[in-house]
C-alpha cells in the first residue's frame, strides 16, 4: 500500500529512468490504460510494464493548455501577492522563468506539515512564507499561471527508496508538459514519479480506487549520471 510522504530527502540522487512490472489484485493483468499513464509522453506501456523517463517523447498531439492560465478556488493566480511575486521572477525566456519560480518555492515557502485536515491557502501559504505540502505545490502552479505559464496539478505515486509513496506534483507547460516538484525542487522532476491522474491534488482518497490493490515492482532504476 502507498505510503504517505515525510520530509524530503535531498541526497537521493535523481532517477533518468524506471521501469516497474504492474500486477493487479491477484496477480491479475492490470489494465494501464484505463489510467492516466498512456497521455504522458513520459510513460510507456508495454503490456504489464511501465517506462518513465525524465525526458520523454514530445506530446504526441497538440495541447490546448490555455484553461490552465486562469485562476480557479485552489489556485488564487489573481491575489495581488501571487501576481507581485511572479513578476519579480518573470525571465526573457519561460523556461527561466519556470526554474526561477521552483526555486523560489523551494527557498522562499517552508514546509511545515500538518495532522489537520484543512483547505489549502496558496496565498495565505505565500504570505506566511511556509505551508503544507499540498499548499507550497498550489503556490507554484499560481505562480506559474500568475507569470503567464500554463500549469496544473498531476496526482500519482513517488519513488522513495524501495517504497511508492502518495504524490502530487505539479506541470508546466513548456514546448509541452513538464514536470516540477517543489516536494524536492526539481524541474524536471524526475523518473521516480507514476502519474495516474491529471488534476485535484493526488491525496489517497482519491487515487486509492484507482490504484488499490495494485502491486509494483521495480526491475530497473537508472540514476542521473
Amino acid at each position: 500500500v502507498p505510503l504517505p510522504l515525510a520530509a524530503p530527502p535531498r541526497d537521493d540522487r535523481p532517477l533518468e529512468r524506471l521501469v516497474v512490472v504492474v500486477a493487479g489484485p491477484g496477480g491479475a493483468r492490470p489494465r494501464l490504460h484505463q489510467y492516466a499513464l498512456h497521455d504522458d509522453p513520459r510513460q510507456e506501456i508495454r503490456g504489464d510494464t511501465l517506462i518513465v523517463s525524465r525526458r520523454g517523447r514530445a506530446d504526441e498531439r497538440p495541447a490546448d493548455p490555455r484553461r490552465h492560465l486562469a485562476p480557479d478556488p485552489l489556485v488564487p493566480s489573481d491575489d495581488p501577492a501571487i501576481r507581485a511575486a511572479a513578476r519579480a521572477l518573470v525571465a526573457p525566456r519561460p523556461e527561466e522563468t519556470a526554474a526561477r519560480i521552483v526555486r523560489w518555492v523551494d527557498r522562499e515557502v517552508v514546509r511545515a506539515p500538518s495532522d489537520r485536515v484543512v483547505l489549502p491557502d496558496a496565498a495565505g501559504a505565500l504570505r506566511r512564507g511556509r505551508g503544507t505540502d499540498q499548499e507550497r505545490l498550489l503556490v507554484m502552479v499560481a505562480l506559474a499561471r500568475a507569470a503567464g505559464i500554463p500549469a496544473r496539478t498531476v496526482g500519482g505515486l513517488l519513488l522513495r527508496g524501495d517504497r511508492f509513496h502518495w504524490h502530487a506534483w505539479a506541470e508546466l507547460h513548456l514546448d509541452g508538459w513538464v514536470p516540477a516538484d517543489p516536494y524536492t525542487g526539481q524541474l524536471p522532476a524526475d523518473a521516480a514519479r507514476v502519474r495516474l491522474v491529471v488534476g485535484g491534488l493526488g491525496r489517497p482518497a482519491e487515487l486509492f480506487p484507482l490504484f488499490g490493490g495494485m502491486r509494483l515492482r521495480v526491475v530497473e532504476r537508472r540514476e542521473t549520471r
